[in-house]
Order: C-alpha cells, then structure tokens, then sequence
C-alpha cells in the first residue's frame, strides 16, 4: 500500500489529469445515476418551488424586493442539493484512486453526515458573492442602464468589464477551497476549511487548470448537444413542438413542461458533470498522500 502512495506522490501533473478521465470511464455507471437522481429532484424542487413565485411576480402579483428575496432563499437551499451530490461521491472516488478495498453504496451514506456543513457553508458564501451579487448587478445593468438610453455597445462593454473579474475571482476562490469536499469527510482533520486550501499550496495552477479543461469539455458537449437537438427538432419535429419544448414558460405552469425543459437542457450536465470530480480526486490524492508520508517519515 505504501509503495502504491508513494507511486501517486510522484506522478507529473499530465498522469494526474490522465488518471482522473480513467476514473472517470472505470466508475462511469455509478456517477451516472447519483448525478442523474440528483439531477432530477434539484429539478422537481426548483420546478415546483420557483414556478409558482415566478408567474406571481410577471403577473405583477408581488413587488420585486419579496420576489428576490423568496427567489435567493429557494436557490441557495436548491443549491445545496449540489453540493452534496458532489461530496457524495468525493470521499468514494479518492478511496477507489488509492486503491483501497471500497463500497460505493457504504461510501455514499458515510459522505452524508453532520460534517457537511463546513463545504455547505463554503458554498453559501460563494452563492452569495458570486451568485446573488452576479445577478443583482446583471439585473441593474440590463433594466436601469438600458432603460436610461445607454448604448447596446456600452452595455456589452460594460457587462464584460464587470463580469470577467468577477468570474476570475470566483474561478480562483473555488479553487483555493475545492478540496474542502474531500476533507470534509477525514476523521483526522479537525478544521477541514483550512486544511483543504493548505493542500493547494503549491498545486493551485493545477487545479485551475484542470476546471478550465473541464469547462471547455463541458461547454464543447453542450454546443453539440444544442446543435444536435436543434437539428433534430427542426428537421423530424413540427414547430410547434420546437417552441414548447425549448419555451414552456409561454405557457401557463404547465409544470410538466418546464420539468421536460430543465431535464433536456441539463443532459449534458448529467453525462459529464462528474467529470469534474474525477478530474480532481487524482490532485487532492497527491496532496493528501504526500503530507501523509512526510508525516510518516517525522515520526521515523
């Protein structure tokens, strides 16, 4: 077992990342179908949560402060949903990569304790900063700005002088923090926050440079996902149905179709979102087995 530690400690950045894509295809089935049910009740909550609020508020049913309010509060516990789809199967992948005898079913209900909270509150903080702060910004640029007769190139401009730091800042938190979905769940660490970013110390740019690879995979499957759905619908499928499935909110609450919606569009997500994941595990690995043999080698 040592020497298999000792044998991920010494891998270059390159194998790492090859490692992540093979745990990837060797785990494929089991991820598929935690991300798939997860998936599906974030969609049915925010369906049957956000509907509802949403027709009130274009209805001019209620005032916009109560509509943000509701809206945030919703979305931030939604999202939470996320994050334990996420560390669900964290501590699964990291124990399978170092070659340890593993259940996934066992596994999975351990990575569901109290311990949750340190990479939940993380996740508050940053849908705070980065989610509602985003929108508020966005929503003053686009209705007080272009109301107040502010070019359309201006508006772009502007919009990307604002978000493109604010989107590098995020991209640089996360990954400061990304290894909190691990530690969480040690026994032996104590303060999981602040181990998690002193395991980047040194593997920073590695880490940001494997979300940027996954990103570009996930946005190049999406635009082919789009063109092929696209393709599809306009050449075997009357336009009508095209507008009902890509428009549901033209109808009135028809919940099923915003449900059918949410799930078309979020089948690339479900096919690779837990790339991320495994594209990750192989980096924390090197991280936590090389503080573990220094460690080891003190106490020689």
């Amino acid at each position: 077992m040592e020497e298999i530690h000792h044998e991920i400690t010494n891998k270059k950045f390159s194998i790492l990342l090859s490692d992540g894509f093979k745990l990837f295809r060797k785990n494929y089935k089991k991820l598929l179908l935690t991300w798939f049910i997860f998936t599906l009740l974030y969609n049915l909550l925010n369906v049957f949560l956000l509907t509802d609020i949403t027709y009130l508020y274009s209805n001019n049913a209620i005032n916009k402060i109560v509509y943000l309010i509701i809206y945030y509060i919703i979305t931030g516990l939604l999202g939470l949903i996320g994050v334990i789809r996420v560390c669900s199967i964290s501590t699964y992948l990291f124990k399978d990569y170092s070659i340890i005898n593993v259940n996934f079913k066992e596994e999975f209900k351990k990575a569901i304790n109290y311990r949750l909270k340190y990479p939940i509150f993380i996740d508050i903080i940053f849908f705070i900063l980065f989610g509602v702060i985003f929108d508020l910004i966005q929503d003053f640029i686009y209705e007080t700005l272009f109301l107040s007769g502010i070019s359309v190139f201006s508006l772009v401009f502007l919009s990307y002088f604002i978000f493109i730091p604010l989107t590098f800042i995020s991209l640089i938190l996360s990954s400061i923090y990304i290894f909190v979905r691990y530690t969480y769940n040690i026994k032996d660490i104590e303060r999981p926050i602040y181990e998690a970013r002193s395991f980047t110390k040194g593997f920073f740019w590695k880490i940001v440079g494997t979300l940027l690879i996954n990103f570009i995979i996930l946005m190049i499957a999406f635009n082919l996902f789009m063109f092929l759905f696209q393709f599809i619908m306009i050449t075997f499928f009357p336009d009508d149905i095209f507008i009902l499935l890509t428009i549901p909110y033209a109808q009135t609450r028809n919940y099923g179709l915003i449900l059918l919606n949410n799930l078309i569009f979020d089948i690339p997500t479900i096919l690779l979102g837990s790339l991320a994941v495994c594209l990750i595990t192989p980096l924390f690995a090197h991280q936590f087995l090389e503080r573990e043999n220094k460690n080891l080698k003190k106490i020689i």
